[in-house]
Formats: structure tokens, C-alpha cells, sequence
């Protein structure tokens, strides 16, 4: 079932590893790559992940509003075993869209990610979910565009009020969604006046 294709995947990657991966980076930090993903406040992040049973949870309750070929984002995604998850659980998912800030972790997702490309994408079909992985803030990438499913969890649980901070995450991602839908303004060559000219009371 999901859950035995999910732990194969991660036979070879036990939480020992993980942790010691990101012990490795919290106590000696880079200065930072070429994609601006600085290391310099490391000691500020925590590593933590949605287990497997909160993931079937969430997809039973919202079931009826997760449509076919939906886009889930993990913003903060570790190892990207939720992004595995839900490729295993919702087989009829596109894309699960994992960012990562530390480098570490997100290595180690990649190596978990060629595995499922190799051996867990096939058994699930043709069009089994796409799992892309980018490193960076989630704050300044468009990478999770246009999410059907956005999961948050150290930034929410670290939180000095996690309750109103998740609030304030919902929030922003439905502000965001509204926006995009209404559609930003066109893009133009030179500047043109947003006011009208005609109406206008002269002297």
C-alpha cells in the first residue's frame, strides 16, 4: 500500500541520517551558494516533517476539493517525505513542489527523489505526480505558483502563536490566489496614465 511504498523509499535514508545532516549544517554553516541561500541564521531553522497519518487525514477531510491533476507544496520540506507521501497516497496528483533552505536537507531530497523517479514512479502509472525540488526561501520564489495544497509545518509550529500564525498563512494563500486570479495589470512598453483624461472639470 502507500504507506509500505513510501517506507521503501526511505529504507536507505532513517531519521538518524537526516538528523545528523542537519546537526551537520546547524553547527557548521556555509557561507551561502550561488542561488542566494544563505546559511548565515541556520541556527534559526528546525527540522521537523507531517507524519504519514496527518497526511491521510487532511486528504480524507478535503477530499472533495482536492481536484485530479492538483499541485501540492511543502514550503519548508525537508527531506520531501510528505511530497512522497502524497505522490503515493493521491497517485492522480501533477506536481508536488517541495522548497528547502538548508542545503543539507535538500541533498538529501534529491538523492530520495532520483530513487522515486527510478522505482516508485513506474508502479505508480504513467502519470504518476511529479516531484520537483528547489532550494531557496519560499517567500521569494515562484516555484509553488498556482498550489491546489500548501502544507507549513515548523513555520506554523514554531511559531510564538501558531494558531493565528497559521491564520495569517491561510490568509496570505488565499490573498495570493485572489490575486492571481483577477490578474495583474498588462505589461506595457512605455508609461501610460491609469487616471482618465475625459470628465475632467477645466478652468
Amino acid at each position: 500500500d502507500a504507506l509500505d511504498a513510501c517506507e521503501r523509499l526511505f529504507r536507505d535514508h532513517p531519521g538518524s541520517l537526516i538528523r545528523e545532516r542537519c546537526r551537520d549544517e546547524i553547527f557548521t554553516p556555509s557561507k551561502g551558494d550561488d542561488d542566494g541561500s544563505s546559511s548565515e541564521h541556520v541556527r534559526d531553522l528546525v527540522y521537523g516533517e507531517f507524519g504519514f497519518m496527518s497526511l491521510v487525514a487532511l486528504f480524507r477531510k478535503y477530499s472533495d476539493q482536492i481536484p485530479p491533476r492538483a499541485v501540492v507544496a511543502d514550503l519548508g520540506s525537508g527531506v520531501g517525505r510528505p511530497l512522497f507521501a502524497a505522490a503515493c497516497l493521491r497517485p492522480d496528483i501533477d506536481r508536488c513542489v517541495g522548497v528547502e533552505k538548508l542545503g543539507g536537507l535538500h541533498e538529501l531530497a534529491s538523492e530520495l527523489r532520483a530513487l522515486y523517479d527510478a522505482e516508485l514512479a513506474p508502479v505508480l502509472g504513467a502519470n504518476a505526480p511529479r516531484v520537483e525540488l528547489h532550494r531557496g526561501d519560499f517567500l521569494h520564489g515562484v516555484e509553488w505558483r498556482g498550489a491546489n495544497v500548501v502544507l507549513v509545518n515548523s513555520a506554523i509550529a514554531m511559531a510564538g502563536d501558531p494558531p493565528a500564525m497559521a491564520e495569517a498563512m491561510g490568509l496570505a494563500v488565499r490573498a495570493g490566489r485572489q490575486a492571481h486570479l483577477a490578474g495583474r495589470l498588462p505589461l506595457r512598453q512605455e508609461a501610460s496614465p491609469s487616471s482618465p483624461t475625459t470628465g475632467r472639470v477645466k478652468s
